[in-house]
């Protein structure tokens, strides 16, 4: 954490520390650390001015792997380089935690924030980012638009997608300012009209999604 802190400064772990901190991951010490101080550790360190530095740091000395291997495997050079852009982004520790861990398996998600102790909403977007990515280019169709943000359930949630976003401009350089727009332009349909026409139950919800569809096939016809 602190390398991840004082990084900018040219700081570095020393080689004789770094050596007592590869003995200690290979003893199995680390197996004995709550799952809650991890976490507490980890959320520090990748809010720092550096939280690339932090992952690194564990990785070199053999902790990532000793602790969550399914993460050391599947942390690669572009991630490291998104995450370093992450404070300029002003990104939260959701969205961090979810680059971080963007190209670990759907299926292994999970069980990586078990171990992490991560709260829910970190654990939620992590494990949404695994199943969504890469988000829709602006050259996707309106249907593709429209699952995406029913996948991320951004209707009620908005601020999933926008989370998302931002940590995958990051690794992209697209910006998704459609995906912005395309729920800015679906949120608001109003149901009293159809329930005025006597629809509802199923009939009611293909009625708002075929009119949400209809907003999103518009506006790309426009440009």
């Amino acid at each position: 954490r602190f390398a991840a802190r004082y990084h900018y400064l040219g700081f570095r772990v020393a080689d004789d520390t770094l050596a007592l901190m590869q003995r200690l991951s290979k003893s199995g010490e680390l197996s004995t650390l709550a799952r809650e101080r991890i976490w507490t550790e980890l959320h520090k360190g990748l809010m720092e001015s550096s939280p690339h530095i932090m992952l690194t740091t564990l990785r070199e000395c053999g902790a990532l792997e000793a602790l969550f291997p399914q993460w050391e495997r599947h942390l690669d050079a572009d991630i490291l380089t998104a995450l370093a852009h992450a404070p300029e982004a002003a990104l939260n520790i959701d969205a961090r935690f979810a680059l971080a861990t963007r190209n670990v398996p759907t299926q292994q998600i999970k069980a990586l924030c078990h171990a992490c102790s991560t709260p829910k909403n970190t654990s939620v977007l992590a494990s949404l980012y695994t199943r969504v990515k890469p988000l829709p280019l602006a050259s996707a169709s309106a249907s593709t638009v429209l699952e995406t943000l029913e996948r991320c359930d951004a209707l009620r949630r908005p601020e999933l997608l926008e989370n998302l976003c931002a940590s995958e401009t990051l690794i992209t350089g697209e910006h998704y300012e459609h995906l912005r727009t395309a729920i800015r332009l679906t949120s608001d349909v109003d149901s009293a009209p159809f329930i005025e026409q006597g629809l509802k139950g199923k009939a009611l919800g293909e009625a708002l999604r075929n009119e949400r569809l209809a907003r999103l096939t518009s506006i790309q016809e426009q440009t």
